[in-house]
């Protein structure tokens, strides 16, 4: 009996339901999905024929037309329900949504997101290929690995620095990048990179009057902490603009520096060799440890002045505006995921070693991820 029961419930779809209107706030519902089981939503422009894009459940039919995977959930409960209460702007209105259950790889019927006119997201320009374990870069356009920051080093957790494709540390299956970095006084940098030059649609895109839209799935296995000394500093997420060839380098412009008070909460921080934007506030929102969480940032490269934009699961938790991301004279745009840090011999962060897991990063000319 045990096995049949097995049997029936690996085959049994989810049901998605929406209250509410968009826009507006609206209450979305899962049931019928496997106990405690991690779930995401998936976003497409209209009914078609499109696949899982990456991770365990990769080509399954979605029933929708151009896919993309949107929010991961992970607090699924007993008997396989969720409930999420969410603000959907306009913008946002006019797809389609559905939910993927990732033990079981059913999927939902997609139900409408009716509104005012509009995408319900961006289209995505470009993806990362972490889940190919035969890619190049993993699709990225360059990779740094250092220890101490500035010596290049073969990635090893031996050596100090390392950056690797493994399996998914939270066991949901598929592929994450890890990056491993020993953030003491000499520091350690595991990154990986676009370049404007190397990518035309990142290129095009970040250099639009809109700006582009990039969103990452990322994993701390534990909360890290400096005490809430402010001499050590760790980066996550990195933006550079540089004339051709790099003479001239604009970098930090600006960074995702991590708190050192072991908060997980961030802000914006600028070079300061051509500083010319103060630092933000701290994020309203701290980043979730022990789960997977989508980090999306709007970006726009220009030498007037813009607004940069974070959000952590969809919710808006970091905006600085009036800041220039660009010098005249300058023709590159580059992003880094960065994990990336010292001590500067003040207080240690703990724990080091530190870790960080990447995946699912994408590049939109519109929002990405469910607001």
């Amino acid at each position: 009996m045990l096995s049949v029961w097995i049997a029936l419930s690996a085959t049994a779809a989810p049901t998605l339901s929406l209250s509410g209107v968009c826009p507006g706030t609206v209450e979305v519902t899962l049931t019928g999905l496997s106990p405690f089981t991690d779930a995401v939503f998936v976003s497409g422009e209209d009914l078609g024929a499109g696949s899982v894009p990456s991770g365990a459940c990769a080509g399954v039919d979605t029933g929708l037309l151009d896919p993309a995977l949107v929010r991961r959930v992970s607090d699924v409960d007993g008997d396989g329900a969720f409930t999420l209460s969410a603000d959907i702007g306009a913008g946002r209105c006019g797809g389609r949504l559905a939910a993927l259950d990732l033990t079981s790889c059913e999927m939902s019927a997609s139900i409408p997101l009716d509104g005012s006119a509009g995408s319900a997201r961006g289209s995505i320009l470009w993806s990362d290929l972490i889940q190919d374990s035969g890619s190049v870069l993993w699709g990225f356009d360059g990779m740094a690995v250092e220890r101490p920051i500035g010596t290049p080093v073969s990635p090893s957790d031996a050596a100090g620095a390392n950056l690797s494709q493994v399996a998914d540390p939270a066991g949901g299956g598929g592929l994450a990048l890890r990056h491993f970095g020993t953030f003491d006084g000499a520091g350690a940098r595991a990154q990986v990179g676009l370049w404007s030059f190397a990518n035309p649609a990142f290129d095009a895109q970040a250099k639009s009057p809109e700006g582009v839209w990039v969103a990452q799935e990322w994993f701390f296995p534990e909360a890290i902490d400096a005490g809430g000394d402010d001499i050590p500093w760790i980066n996550l997420w990195d933006w550079h603009s540089t004339t051709a060839g790099g003479a001239e380098r604009w970098d930090t412009t600006p960074g995702l520096m991590l708190a050192e008070d072991g908060s997980m909460r961030v802000r914006f921080e600028w070079g300061a060799t051509w500083m010319i934007n103060p630092a933000s506030e701290s994020s309203t929102v701290s980043l979730p440890v022990g789960r997977w969480f989508d980090v999306e940032m709007h970006y726009t490269w220009t030498t007037s002045t813009t607004t940069v934009s974070l959000w952590i699961d969809g919710e808006l938790a970091l905006e600085q505006s009036g800041v220039q991301t660009a010098d005249v004279g300058h023709s590159v745009v580059e992003m880094y995921s960065k994990f990336y840090g010292s001590s500067q011999w003040g207080t240690p962060w703990s724990p080091t070693p530190s870790i960080r897991y990447t995946r699912n990063v994408r590049v939109s000319d519109g929002p990405i991820t469910v607001r």
